[in-house]
């Protein structure tokens, strides 16, 4: 029987651009960030994913992305499936999932602010990232998504990721892919997810509208033996 886990683990500093590294962690792994201002345009992400066990760094991919804008990569390590999704604006977001045996997921979710102390003080339009004093959402209620038969049929497994907005009333408002897979499954998760309901996120105690990402996983079971 496999297992699906996650952990989300939420920290928040305030930092300047130029002076840029951030660190999450889950109960194995770490997750280092650092931002490299690559001229007026482009930002590097010098990324570390670290075994808290043995102290291995086992991956430091780099991503290069625009100013304000996101970079993916997709990385198969010592037996680990890693995606990394990152997001930069007036917060810069990381989004990590960990696959390992036996179809375990680590889901390291974390935001921090990028702007100066005045800035953040106004309140932000829209939805709220979660961190710092805004708390994640926690599901009370999630439909399972619905396998489609061209993915059973091709045996298709894996992570969807989307980005929800999830209202101070605990219902999802809208969901964007970030990490799709093929044959139906990507939409199959947004349907899914579209019935979840939360306990929704909170600020300084009240209920909050926030952006946060979400897995689903897909996995197919074994059939049973034909009986004798």
């Amino acid at each position: 029987m496999r297992r699906f886990f996650v952990l989300v683990l939420l920290l928040a500093s305030t930092v300047g651009l130029h002076a840029a590294s951030f660190e999450a962690r889950s109960p194995h792994y770490a997750v280092t960030i650092d931002l490299v201002p690559l001229g007026a345009e482009d930002t590097r992400y010098d990324v570390r994913l670290t075994d808290l066990v043995t102290s291995q760094v086992l991956a430091s991919p780099q991503l290069t992305a625009k100013r304000g804008g996101t970079a993916d990569d997709e990385l198969h390590v010592q037996g680990l499936n890693v995606w990394i999704h990152v997001a930069e604006g007036s917060r810069l977001t990381v989004n990590v999932e960990i696959e390992r045996d036996a179809g375990i997921i680590e889901t390291i979710q974390s935001s921090w602010s990028t702007r100066s102390k005045t800035a953040a003080t106004k309140a932000p339009d829209g939805p709220l990232r979660v961190g710092g004093d805004v708390k994640a959402p926690v599901v009370i209620r999630k439909v399972e998504p619905v396998y489609t038969e061209e993915a059973r049929s091709q045996r298709i497994t894996g992570i969807v990721i989307v980005e929800a907005t999830i209202g101070r009333d605990g219902l999802v408002k809208n969901v964007t892919v970030l990490k799709p897979l093929p044959f139906g499954l990507d939409q199959a998760a947004v349907d899914a997810v579209k019935q979840w309901q939360f306990k929704p996120a909170t600020r300084n105690g009240e209920p909050v509208d926030v952006v946060f990402n979400l897995t689903i996983n897909f996995r197919l079971r074994m059939a049973p033996p034909p009986p004798d």
